[in-house]
């Protein structure tokens, strides 16, 4: 094969090259404005890229439904454990203690010091809806939210703020 062929071929088949319709394909129109449509026409304006269709394979697909599904029927088993407190505010996955119950508070506490990975502020916070419908226990909440370590001095005030009286 001579030598300007060799050259040649890959230009060709450059040219006769046309991107498939799942392609992406993003113009720069004449205007200055972006264009993105899966339609090659070369007449819209030039081709800034084109992004390759990425099928997903069907075992793939039916793990990211089954995925789905069961963090829906989480949601709902949640939703459906709820609890609420006296004036009304939902804790989940935290009993709601009744007002003043000593034993409710502490195995609430309990609760958000086992529970791992945390934030200050949501330590905080969880820690408050301990409290939630409860009364004369303020001093005691707002220790309870500065006790909370890494917590900033806005977010402390912020929190105790939030102590029911």
């Amino acid at each position: 094969m001579p030598m300007h062929w060799r050259l040649c071929l890959p230009l060709l088949l450059l040219a006769l090259w046309t991107p498939s319709q799942a392609d992406a394909i993003k113009y720069r129109q004449a205007n200055g404005k972006v264009l993105i449509t899966n339609q090659y026409d070369p007449e819209i304006g030039q081709a800034v890229a084109v992004r390759k269709d990425d099928p997903v394979p069907s075992a793939s697909y039916q793990s990211a439904i089954a995925d789905l599904q069961r963090q829906k029927q989480f949601l709902r088993t949640r939703e459906q454990s709820a609890s609420k407190t006296a004036n009304g505010t939902v804790i989940y996955g935290q009993p709601a203690p009744v007002l003043n119950d000593r034993s409710g508070i502490d195995a609430c506490l309990r609760q958000v010091t086992g529970t791992f990975g945390l934030s200050p502020g949501q330590e905080a916070h969880r820690r408050v809806n301990c409290y939630q419908g409860t009364s004369g226990l303020n001093d005691e909440c707002q220790r309870t939210v500065a006790s909370t370590m890494r917590l900033s001095s806005n977010e402390e005030q912020y929190y105790k703020a939030r102590c029911p009286l």
